[in-house]
């Protein structure tokens, strides 16, 4: 918000002069577009203080057309190696350093990003594998409580075969043992 409030502050003034070009009057029209497309084909306004400068603060409003921080920083470099003793150099120095804050922030915000992107990717994949695991414990546990059913169920068919083989085995009255 500081960088907009500074960069509409640097370029309000740098229009206030006449319009007194073509290049003047498309800034002062808000016809960016057509003044880049004007200065670019023009050489003579990359060697005069005021277009060149007036090009930069354009290119580094937030929310313009042209809005290109890199190519505002650019044209401020350009800007401070021609006219270092210009009036507007500790404008420019300024700018430049704030557009630099920026290109950082920008930076670091985009590696933020990646690594909640990445983050994010692991949760869901490490909720996936949970999900799995879940369903993986729950099979397991029909499995076992099926065949902990078969087993009780084993189990009482033996008792019942052991008990038949015990009437059997038993002398039954009046039949004698071989002894």
């Amino acid at each position: 918000m500081k960088l907009a409030g500074t960069v509409a502050l640097l370029f309000a003034l740098t229009t206030g002069a006449c319009a007194t070009s073509q290049f003047d009057r498309y800034l002062a029209e808000g016809r960016y577009i057509e003044a880049v497309r004007l200065f670019e084909a023009d050489s003579s306004l990359w060697k005069e203080e005021t277009p060149l400068f007036r090009m930069a603060v354009a290119h580094a409003m937030p929310g313009n057309p042209v809005y290109d921080p890199a190519r505002a920083r650019a044209l401020l470099q350009l800007f401070l190696e021609r006219f270092p003793s210009s009036s507007r150099a500790a404008e420019a120095r300024r700018l430049d350093a704030l557009l630099g804050e920026l290109e950082r922030a920008q930076r670091l915000a985009a590696e933020r990003d990646e690594q909640i992107q990445s983050l994010t990717t692991r949760a869901d994949s490490l909720a996936a594998e949970a999900t799995e695991q879940r369903q993986l414990a729950q099979r397991l546990q029909s499995d076992l409580r099926r065949r902990e059913t078969q087993i009780q169920t084993l189990e009482k068919e033996l008792e019942r075969l052991k008990a038949i083989d015990l009437r059997l085995s038993q002398p039954r009255k009046g039949q004698r043992t071989n002894d």
